[in-house]
């Protein structure tokens, strides 16, 4: 039983960290895709 709640917490802990990794670099993404046409720099799109 012990096991068991162990398992499931960490479980539940590590898909929390795959969401926040996941929101960050969608994030990013988003951040990127506004910039990209303001700065317009061909060193930067490599």
């Amino acid at each position: 039983m012990e096991d068991n709640t162990i398992n499931y917490i960490d479980m539940r802990e590590r898909k929390r960290d795959v969401h926040q990794i996941i929101n960050k670099g969608l994030f990013l993404n988003m951040v990127l895709a506004l910039f990209s046409p303001l700065v317009k720099r061909p060193d930067l799109c490599q």
